[in-house]
């Protein structure tokens, strides 16, 4: 009996290229959306699962609030060096802590010659491969961190210095001359991994090493990431008690007598750190709007694939009709029918999810920007299991969704009906309704996905072309690392300017866009007392706002004419002088908790030294004779201004001048316009993503009125060859069915944007600085989604219309 339904439903399948041609083909690009989504889900919502004590893992995070300044609250990633190992003293529901101290900058690592630098390095307790999962590939993780002078390495790191070899024992040397002896290799950490390092030191290190008199001090600097292992089924909440135990035990006192600051901490579980709430110098995170909006632009074209199906298997009532009686009139049940059908639509989405499978494969192997869309190492698409139950579960679930109004509407039909045609006009009548309720489903879904897709490209293109306050365009940041290298800036001024492509040369301390040091600063108020304000800084040259386009809103700028400038000199931005609320800013004192004073001689128009994400902070900027050598650490980001025309042959010149004096370290550049736009690198993930589905969302909606055209002008073939007769020209027969649909394309973009703008409204509000959403933008998406719509019903109509009457009234 089942052999002989799957051999009816194949030879019905047969018979019905089209029917089968456009359902395959929508499926297909449903399955290879929610494939491709599934992943991409699975690695955000998998962060860090690859440990196996995740459950029992918690990151610290804390605030600092600073009694006389408006109560500034500062939430970090970052804590205390001291505060692990004194709370795993005291409390002993810790069983363990890790602290990964971040070096500063890229760190050079030479070997034999070899140098190369690496951005993720840190400093770790020797416990660190007991506590988090690594896949070791050579040494001994027990032993790995203990001697003061090793290091653990990536494969990476090992392949780019030994190959294949063992580098177990291998000593590398740091930019400083200090020597370290690699222990151990581990595998690259997965990708979707919160904290990446490609080189591990060893936190015994005497340099880190903190006397007990200095204790005190050093739980209110904040320069570790600290993370605790927890008894079994410890709860975050339960912290709360420990950390007012250890803030009155140890900080109360040096926080009323000294500091001036209160500090609190909380636990954040490993798992829900990449989604969880952005922190002060924490790594990229997540964003869970983005996930939402992704999910539900991916059940929406699971809906539109889903309602293809359903209309064109609904629609083709009429050419099964006398199937159906018959075969009841030859005694078979109605449970029987129901089967084969719904197998008819399992066989369909088997082939579909196959081909979505190879569409997958196909776009993630033909380049690495699908790796990078999914955060998952490797995509082994045709023997995971993970894929294969997604796509067993996709057959099942689109299978039965989508086949089984049709199989109990079809099995429905009585003998009579399906005999003659007109037998049952209630039951017709039922079947187009659906059919319009699930166009209009199709419709208002195409547009609000269109319609958002529209308004986030917009919100992008917002973003970079918004005035920052300062010049992006044909600026190249090359990184100056070593005092030798920094003490040579005047003479690389001079050897740039005799090229005719460089217009201008500075440098800072710090690159816009990016983090920047941000401190507790003394500043004079308008009644002469000093005020506590936390302020952004960094050291820049006496040319700095001119080369970068920065404007003076009043006073002057640094001049190498005034002696006292290079020690003495502030600036500040228009932001600092609202906070302060100074009627006059000019003159004002300004004191560094590193104990450096100054006074204000400017105050430079609001520039964007963050993302747009966040508005405009205070700021102050000063010359390097205002601070130590090293405070400022022993790197400088020199900007070059060149000419768009020259661009090649300036970067070519400033590469070799560079390189001439400092040989030994690699050259390192950036364009300052393509470092901003990675501020923004979320954004057009999802734009690139939504706008793809978008795309296939319409493509599903055509191809499925399309075969609904077909199967409709086919059934009113009689109807449009009486017209036609009586006189009515071919677009008055096209109108017939596309009337209709543009009626449906209205009422679908008013139900589309009552649920897409609050959607939209909310996804903007992470932006300080927005664009106005348009109601145009949805009338576009509406008559887009409606033109495409109307034309595609039109020509099946006018295919019709064309042929002579006589031949479709004689067909009848």
């Amino acid at each position: 009996m089942f052999i002989n339904s799957v051999n009816l439903s194949l030879r019905t399948l047969a018979r019905n290229r089209l029917y089968v041609l456009i359902n395959v083909a929508g499926l297909a690009l449903a399955m290879a959306c929610c494939l491709f989504m599934g992943f991409y889900l699975y690695g955000e919502l998998t962060y860090d699962h690859h440990h196996v004590n995740r459950d029992q893992i918690f990151r610290i995070a804390d605030a600092y609030e600073d009694y006389d300044t408006g109560n500034q609250r500062r939430e970090l990633a970052l804590t205390s060096p001291m505060l692990g190992p004194m709370l795993a003293r005291d409390f002993p529901e810790i069983q363990a802590f890790v602290r990964f101290r971040p070096l500063q900058g890229d760190v050079l690592i030479r070997h034999e010659g070899q140098g190369f630098y690496w951005q993720n390095t840190y400093y770790a307790d020797d416990n660190v491969f007991n506590v988090f999962t690594h896949n070791i590939v050579f040494g001994d993780p027990e032993t790995a961190l203990v001697d003061p002078q090793s290091m653990a390495i990536s494969a990476t790191v090992a392949r780019t210095y030994f190959g294949d070899a063992n580098p177990v024992g291998q000593l590398l040397s740091l930019e400083d001359g200090d020597i370290r002896r690699v222990s151990l290799v581990f595998d690259d950490l997965p990708g979707n991994s919160h904290l990446k390092y490609d080189a591990l030191f060893s936190h015994n290190h005497p340099s880190l090493t903190i006397a007990e008199a200095d204790v005190p001090r050093f739980l209110y600097g904040v320069n570790t990431y600290t993370y605790l292992l927890m008894r079994p089924g410890y709860a975050a909440a339960e912290f709360d008690d420990v950390q007012q135990t250890f803030y009155q035990r140890y900080m109360e006192e040096l926080s009323s007598t000294r500091t001036n600051r209160a500090w609190d901490a909380w636990l954040q579980p490993l798992t829900s750190i990449h989604l969880g709430p952005a922190l002060l110098d924490d790594q990229p995170t997540g964003n869970r709007l983005n996930l939402y909006v992704l999910t539900s632009v991916m059940v929406f074209i699971l809906l539109i694939a889903c309602s293809n199906y359903t209309n064109l298997a609904t629609a083709g009532y009429f050419k099964r009709r006398k199937e159906v009686a018959i075969r009841k009139i030859l005694g078979e049940g109605a449970s029987a029918l129901v089967s084969q059908f719904l197998l008819e639509s399992l066989a369909l989405a088997l082939v579909s999810a196959c081909l979505g499978v190879f569409i997958v494969e196909l776009l993630t192997s033909s380049g690495a920007w699908g790796m990078a869309l999914t955060n998952v190492q490797h995509l082994n698409l045709t023997w995971n299991p993970v894929v294969l139950l997604s796509v067993i579960g996709f057959c099942v679930v689109i299978g039965a969704l989508s086949g089984f109004y049709p199989a109990l509407y079809l099995s429905s039909v009585s003998p009579l009906s399906g005999l003659f045609e007109n037998r049952d006009r209630k039951v017709g009548s039922i079947n187009l309704r659906l059919r319009e309720l699930l166009i209009l489903l199709q419709f208002t879904i195409s547009v609000g996905v269109l319609a958002s897709t529209t308004l986030v490209a917009l919100q992008v293109k917002y973003l970079t072309a918004r005035p920052l306050g300062f010049q992006a365009e044909n600026r190249i940041l090359v990184t100056l690392r070593g005092q030798t290298l920094i003490d040579q800036i005047p003479v690389i001024e001079n050897l740039l300017a005799g090229h005719a492509g460089v217009l201008g040369v500075t440098y800072g301390t710090s690159n816009m866009g990016q983090e920047f040091t941000v401190n507790a600063t003394r500043m004079e108020s308008d009644s002469g007392s000093m005020e506590s304000v936390q302020v952004a800084h960094m050291a820049i040259a006496d040319n700095f706002l001119e080369v970068m386009g920065m404007t003076l809103s009043e006073g002057r700028n640094f001049s190498p004419l005034v002696a006292t400038d290079s020690n003495n000199a502030i600036l500040v931005n228009e932001a600092l002088v609202d906070v302060m609320g100074w009627e006059q800013p000019i003159g004002k004192s300004v004191q560094a908790t590193w104990g450096s004073r100054g006074t204000v001689v400017g105050v430079v128009q609001n520039f964007n030294f963050k993302s747009l994400h966040s508005e405009v902070e205070p700021f102050l900027m000063y010359q390097p004779g205002f601070s130590t050598a090293s405070r400022l650490g022993p790197e400088r980001l020199l900007v070059v201004q060149i000419a768009a025309n020259q661009a090649e042959s300036a970067l070519e010149f400033v590469e070799d001048t560079v390189t001439s004096l400092d040989a030994g370290r690699p050259f390192e550049y950036e364009f300052l316009n393509s470092s901003l736009d990675e501020l923004y690198l979320s954004e057009r993930s999802l734009l690139y993503l939504i706008s793809g589905f978008s795309l296939i969302s319409i493509v599903i909606t055509c191809l499925g009125l399309f075969g609904l055209a077909a199967f409709t002008t086919e059934q009113r073939s009689r109807e449009i060859g009486i017209r036609k007769v009586l006189g009515a020209s071919r677009w008055q027969i096209a109108g017939l069915l596309g009337n209709r649909i543009l009626l449906l394309t209205v009422v679908g973009t008013i139900i589309s944007t009552a649920v897409a703008y609050p959607v939209i409204n909310r996804w903007l509000a992470v932006f300080a600085y927005r664009m106005e959403i348009n109601p145009l933008v949805f009338l576009l998406a509406a008559g887009i989604v409606g033109l495409i719509a109307y034309g595609t019903i039109v020509m099946q109509t006018l295919r019709i219309a064309t042929i002579n009457p006589a031949a479709t009234l004689r067909c009848q």
